[in-house]
């Protein structure tokens, strides 16, 4: 119907044209229709293929076309629209905003839905849905977008999946996957290959690379790092199976069982349960239950219970188990062994070394040194006292005891001194010292007369000491005990032990007075002897004046 209606139409049957040069094509085609100026077929031989609207082109058979190629006429449904399929080239719009698009319009292998998604792109496999998503995308390629404005700022970036509302403020980075609400990853815009994960995730700052934030609120700070939960340490981290990690970093401890077993804060490192409180500095604790109310500072403790009451004490190094347990307030103690120094509490300057399993004594005492197991100070309060040797007791303050107070011990000494010229001697208590005669030091002080009658009855011999098997010269003990006991000493199972040769002297004087005694008396009696003498040699001159012939005159 209409001027050149079907003109060329030869064999095609059932064929409805209507319009002003309408299907001038079609020649064999059947069950075709046409509607429109101009409407036509592109093929002579479709079937069942419709257009309408004037310009019309119907290009395939089985196929209703509305309106001009290319888009230039809009087609409007005022009703529902029912179909199997219903394709379109370029894309879907409602109330005449684009909401679906894929295909070449919109760069190659890309898929757009939601008003303004993609509206600038020119890349590659990309997938937009949601209001705004991709907005300002240009070149970018392989990315996902899903919400209302997500990637809403990415121009350039690539390889990117943001899924949520706003999610992504992304412009150039690419390979960064940000998926949740509250604008995830809105501080990233030149950063790549990050990951944030939950409402609110976010880097922070804008051009990180390999960062990841797991957990709504969760924030990273650094590149090449995962960030577990909220800063500030809001969120507990739960793993049921093992962690394996070449580097495990925690800003502030390390938990088990939800109880500390290793912190490092305020340049404190403490390792073990209830160990270190949270004040003090440069302290290094190692063990449970090791000064766990401390405030002091430089202080090195390990063992378990070691260093336990510490609070104010600083500068002390204590190590073992329940080692400097009282220690409260003492400082620069040096303890090591089981229990070592375990009662001292407020004690300074202390060393105490070895195992003291049975309650030591010092708790105030200071400058005391302990060295061995056992060892101990006499009383608590001594100062500058120093025990040596297992079970050694040291009992007065200023001195040094050397080996246990039963004299079970030797001491030996290795190496003298030369050119000496004082005694040592050991007193009464077993301690070394100069010897000394002063009245000072005596009481009940008596005459001793004891002299020639001793040295008589003393025996010298010559002999060979058992050990060494030098030769030398003196006196057997066990005789001279037999004649005078005050000359001889015993040790600690009462056996006679030496002699005291510098007490000898004393009977050497007293024989040298009996001998000097005799030597005067025997001078008068010569001198008392030669006066007699010369009394008879004068009365015999005055005799043989008178009487030569006399037989004694005759002698002389």
């Amino acid at each position: 119907m209409g001027s050149l209606a079907g003109a060329l139409n030869t064999s095609g049957n059932n064929n409805v044209f209507i319009g002003f040069n309408n299907s001038p094509v079609n020649a064999t085609g059947s069950n075709n229709t046409t509607l429109g100026s101009d409407a036509d077929l592109t093929l002579n031989n479709l079937n069942f293929a419709t257009a309408i609207g004037s310009g019309a082109k119907v290009s395939a058979s089985n196929t209703i076309a509305l309106g001009r190629p290319n888009g230039l006429d809009s087609v409007a449904i005022y009703g529902p629209l029912f179909a199997n399929t219903i394709n379109a080239a370029t894309q879907y719009n409602l109330g005449s905003f684009r909401i679906l698009t894929f295909g070449p319009s919109v760069g190659d292998f890309n898929l757009f839905a939601g008003v303004n998604a993609g509206p600038s792109n020119t890349g590659t496999g990309n997938s937009f849905f949601g209001q705004n998503a991709g907005l300002a995308n240009i070149s970018g390629g392989n990315n996902s977008f899903f919400g209302a404005s997500a990637g809403q700022l990415t121009t350039n970036g690539s390889n990117n999946s943001f899924f949520g509302y706003r999610s992504g403020f992304n412009t150039t980075g690419s390979g960064n996957t940000f998926i949740g609400g509250g604008l995830v990853g809105n501080s990233n815009t030149t950063g790549s290959n990050n990951t944030l994960i939950g409402n609110g995730a976010d880097v922070t700052s804008n051009n990180l690379n390999f960062a990841t934030a797991i957990g709504s609120g969760s924030k990273v700070s650094s590149s090449n790092t995962i960030a577990l939960g909220r800063i500030g340490g809001l969120d507990s981290v739960v793993a049921y199976g093992g962690l394996s990690a070449n580097i495990i970093a925690a800003a502030t401890q390390y938990n088990i069982g939800a109880s500390r077993v290793l912190s490092a804060s305020n340049t404190n490192t403490f390792v073990g349960l209830n160990t270190g409180g949270n004040s003090g500095s440069l302290n290094a604790f190692f063990g449970n239950g090791v000064a766990s109310s401390n405030i002091g500072s430089s202080n090195s403790f390990f063992g378990n219970g070691a260093g336990a009451s510490n609070v104010q004490g600083s500068f002390n190094v204590i190590v073992g188990s329940e080692a400097g347990s009282s220690n409260f307030g003492g400082s620069s103690n040096v303890f090591i062994g089981n229990s070592a120094g375990s009662v001292n509490t407020s004690g300074n300057k202390n060393t105490f070394i070895g195992d003291q399993g049975a309650p030591p004594t010092n708790t105030t005492g200071s400058n005391n040194t302990t060295i061995g197991a056992g060892a101990d100070v006499g009383s608590s309060g001594l100062i500058f006292a120093t025990a040596i040797g297992s079970s050694s007791v040291v009992s007065d303050s200023n001195t040094v005891a050397l080996g246990r107070a039963n004299g079970f011990d030797r001491i030996v000494i290795y190496g003298l001194g030369l050119g000496g010229s004082t005694n040592l001697c050991r007193n009464g208590s077993n301690q070394i010292s100069t010897c000394s005669s002063s009245l000072r030091y005596k009481t009940d002080v008596y005459p001793f007369f004891g002299g020639l009658d001793i040295v008589k009855r003393l025996r010298p011999i010559g002999f060979t000491w058992k050990e060494g098997g030098a030769q030398d010269v003196g006196f057997g003990a066990e005789e001279v005990e037999k004649v005078e006991p005050l000359l001889t000493f015993r040790n600690k199972q009462g056996e006679i032990e030496g002699v005291k040769y510098g007490q000898i002297s004393a009977v050497l004087v007293n024989a040298i007075k009996e001998l000097q005694a005799q030597i005067e008396r025997q001078r008068r009696e010569i001198e008392t002897m030669r006066e007699q003498q010369s009394s008879f040699e004068a009365l015999r001159k005055l005799v043989c004046k008178d009487n030569g012939g006399e037989p004694a005159c005759q002698q002389h």
